[in-house]
């Protein structure tokens, strides 16, 4: 009995039996993207594609979630942008009368993603600042180590807020730091926003706000490109483009 005990023993041994511990080690080269986005109050405004011709589409729309706010269209191409470039680190800075840093450049876009989820238009203040998220992407990126460092800032509205340094000073700044700094004005003369009063709802036109020449004078010191996106569709070419450069 222990003879042919000790034989399967040594068969088993002479198999050396085991179990894989296999490591898959990826390398790739990505860059590193700020994503600056406006949080602004009017941020809540609706960019009514020109095929919708009367309200009571707008509001079948809107209560599908087929139409939604300024900054909730932002939000779903920016989930889709960063799902885009698994290899990127890609951080995202939320800005009203001042800056705030949501997400450090980073490859957990899960994490990411899920800040997104939280904006609210107003969330951080009502008053639109240029320059400090500017300021601080540059900050952020000035020492990393990535062959390109890029700043896509989205806004709708004129810089209303006096800092240390202008948004011109920081695009200058971005050059000399090697941050090249795309720059997108969202909005169209067709937005409303809407208010409901006793049951009713209204729809109060608001005018297409932001700053075409200094946002094109940002871009074009810094390196970058300016692009306008009038509505969802307009703002989703617009990430495509972008995701293209």
């Amino acid at each position: 009995l222990f003879y042919g005990i000790g034989l399967c023993l040594l068969i088993l041994a002479l198999a050396r039996p085991r179990f894989g511990d296999e490591k898959v080690v990826i390398r790739a080269k990505g860059i590193d993207i700020i994503l600056a986005l406006d949080l602004s109050g009017s941020m809540a405004a609706i960019d009514v594609p020109k095929d919708i011709t009367d309200s009571k589409t707008l509001v079948r729309k809107m209560q599908s979630g087929e139409l939604g706010n300024r900054l909730t269209v932002a939000c779903k191409e920016l989930e889709r942008f960063v799902k885009g470039r698994p290899n990127d680190r890609i951080g995202l800075i939320g800005f009203g009368p001042m800056a705030y840093s949501f997400v450090p450049p980073t490859l957990d876009h899960g994490w990411l993603i899920g800040q997104l989820e939280r904006l609210k238009p107003g969330i951080i203040g009502d008053m639109t600042g240029i320059a400090a998220p500017l300021a601080s992407g540059i900050h952020r990126l000035k020492n990393s180590p990535a062959p390109r460092r890029v700043i896509v800032l989205f806004t709708d509205g004129q810089n209303n807020v006096e800092n240390a340094i202008t948004p011109q000073q920081t695009a200058e700044l971005g050059k000399a730091e090697n941050v090249t700094i795309h720059t997108v004005g969202i909005g169209s003369n067709n937005a409303f926003v809407p208010v409901t009063q006793f049951g009713r709802n209204s729809f109060h036109p608001v005018a297409d706000g932001f700053d075409e020449a200094m946002l094109k004078a940002i871009a074009a010191n810094s390196g970058g490109q300016y692009f306008h996106a009038e509505d969802a569709d307009g703002l989703r070419r617009v990430m495509d483009d972008i995701n293209r450069l």
